[in-house]
């Protein structure tokens, strides 16, 4: 089998620092990272390995999936990157390179993905656009890297991930994670673009639901991943909203 440009070469010790520097960027960045619906990833069919996908609309992506998928789902995790060139230590931790810029470089990898697909212990994430596009940009368009996927193998586990980055009322901003449905294909692709279409509409239908409930402060089942230390100006709110409008406190002045 010919392999991509990059492939992936776990190793425990690098991914140790690899992680632990990854991590501090994260929970340094963003005050509180939020899941919803994480069960779906546990609902998925045993028989077969996984594949996660999301849409690409910042640099955070690739961290933010990296770290749900270990911290939440505990998942043997692989990443499809492009330009892994720029930061092959990555491969360190699961990542290997597409290049979308040459097909049958991409071929290359979309078979090396399906074989990694072939162990039921895997997961893969990518993201199927192909390229990094604004994060309420519509259409949203995959790529038919996933049908192709899909078509290499006996089974597979479809799971949609829509992220949402928004301040809400710190000073950093916050994630919203939500889980879609696990679909399960089991090689009954007939027309790989047809189903392609059918992806991209399910996953518009989970990122426009999504975006509509957080945009009406609606954050029902979403679950505490990581919180931040409040900064000191919000520590200190309570202390000084009692000093200033505490009733005993203009008396005294008084």
């Amino acid at each position: 089998m010919d392999k991509p440009l990059i492939t992936a070469n776990k190793n425990l010790l690098w991914a140790m620092l690899i992680e632990t520097i990854m991590f501090r960027m994260v929970e340094k960045t963003f005050y509180s990272i939020h899941i919803k619906n994480k069960d779906y990833f546990r609902m998925k069919n045993p028989k077969y390995a996984t594949l996660i996908y999301g849409s690409h609309s910042c640099f955070w992506d690739g961290s933010v999936a990296y770290y749900i998928c270990k911290k939440v789902f505990d998942a043997n995790l692989y990443m499809m990157i492009q330009e892994l060139y720029k930061l092959p230590l990555l491969s360190r931790i699961g990542g290997f390179s597409i290049e979308t810029s040459s097909a049958s470089e991409a071929i290359k990898s979309i078979d090396y993905a399906a074989n990694l697909l072939n162990d039921k212990n895997n997961a893969i994430w990518m993201f199927p656009q192909g390229r990094v596009m604004p994060p309420d940009y519509r259409p949203i368009k995959f790529k038919s890297g996933l049908s192709n996927i899909c078509t290499k193998l006996k089974g597979v586990n479809l799971i949609p991930v829509s992220a949402k980055y928004t301040y809400v009322r710190q000073t950093k901003p916050e994630v919203f994670i939500e889980v879609g449905e696990p679909i399960t294909v089991e090689n009954t692709i007939s027309n790989k673009r047809a189903y392609t279409r059918q992806l991209e509409e399910n996953f518009t239908a989970l990122a426009n639901s999504q975006i509509e409930n957080i945009s009406k402060g609606e954050f029902n089942g979403y679950e505490l991943v990581y919180q931040d230390k409040l900064p000191l100006i919000r520590r200190i709110e309570p202390i000084t909203t009692k000093l200033i409008f505490n009733k005993k406190f203009f008396n005294f002045r008084k």
